[in-house]
């Protein structure tokens, strides 16, 4: 049972009145999440202990609600200062739609199952909410956000080089598990020698850093919402946008990658153009799109068994070394 259960339904009853029915959706180590259900209403509550990350998520989609039209739950409250309850919370209105399911169908509607017509809408809308998200943000500014009395701030004002480097070498690299220490000083290398082809990125605008189907609710055939804002900050949009498609497009073979990466792009062109050097630039970022596969390796393959996750370590271990040397 979830220890926080009777902070919960005092919350809920504070904020929502009583009547609703509570159901834990996710447990875990950082956050726990629960949908909130009446007959007439339903909504969504989000709740950290220790995530500093948790901390930004409520203001950055104040922040967007209020400047922007991209598609974002509507927040009803969220603290982030615990002083009420021991844990952070977000609550939110619940919004109509679904995570498509990359794999299979058992958690709903799968992706590989559409039909091709209506793969090449979904993912045109996903495109273009993504330009929506650069092209209304965009600023000169790059940075790291934080929430200071629940505003949202730039944290530490930079280049998009340095600041990149802080994620791929400082954040990522860094913290390798065992496994992937011998790795260290090729990922290190590689970037000094290729990090001039971002350096003449002079605009940024807020990115979400985890654009992938998770995090993107579906009605029908287009976007009704992005989720998970935890790891937005002011950067490279180009860079979101090679994230997105390596995560979004993960298919067999290069022809249907191709097929629907066009979609992609072409909602995203809707909203934004891409820079004179999308193409070199994303190279690169793509090159070093394993790096983050292996950081977080020990999540992603908790429970495997030992053969399979040595497996999946050999083949993102291989990855990222081809990927490199694609470039060099």
């Amino acid at each position: 049972m979830d220890p926080n259960i009777e902070n919960i339904q005092k919350l809920v009853h504070e904020e929502l009145g009583t009547g609703f029915e509570i159901n834990e959706t996710d447990v875990g180590r950082a956050h726990a999440t629960y949908h909130l259900n009446s007959k007439e209403k339903s909504y969504f509550l989000k709740t950290s202990k220790n995530d500093t990350r948790f901390q930004v998520e409520g203001p950055v989609i104040e922040h967007l609600n209020s400047k922007t039209d991209v598609k974002l739950p509507r927040i009803v409250d969220f603290d982030n200062t615990k002083s009420d309850y021991p844990f952070m919370y977000m609550l939110t209105q619940k919004v109509r739609g679904e995570n498509l399911n990359l794999w299979d169908s058992s958690g709903g509607r799968s992706f590989p199952f559409l039909s091709v017509e209506n793969k090449k809408k979904i993912l045109f809308s996903v495109g273009r909410e993504l330009g929506k998200l650069h092209s209304q943000t965009s600023t000169q500014n790059f940075g790291f956000l934080e929430s200071k009395n629940n505003q949202l701030e730039i944290k530490q004002k930079s280049s998009w080089p340095e600041i990149f480097k802080e994620i791929i070498i400082e954040q990522q690299t860094e913290n390798f598990p065992e496994r992937f220490s011998q790795l260290k000083p090729e990922v290190k290398e590689f970037v000094s020698n290729n990090i001039g082809k971002i350096s003449e990125c002079n605009k940024g605008s807020i990115i979400h850093q985890d654009y992938r189907w998770p995090n993107i609710l579906v009605d029908k055939s287009s976007v009704s919402a992005v989720l998970d804002w935890e790891r937005a900050l002011y950067g490279d949009p180009e860079y979101d946008l090679a994230k997105a498609e390596e995560s979004l497009l993960q298919f067999k073979t290069e022809e249907k990658r191709k097929i629907y990466r066009e979609s992609l792009f072409d909602g995203y062109r809707e909203e934004r153009t891409f820079s004179k050097n999308w193409e070199e630039k994303r190279a690169f970022y793509r090159a070093l799109r394993p790096v983050e596969a292996l950081w977080t390796f020990d999540g992603w393959t908790k429970g495997m068994d030992d053969n399979k996750k040595d497996r999946m370590a050999s083949e993102n271990k291989e990855k990222l070394r081809q990927r490199i040397s694609e470039l060099n």
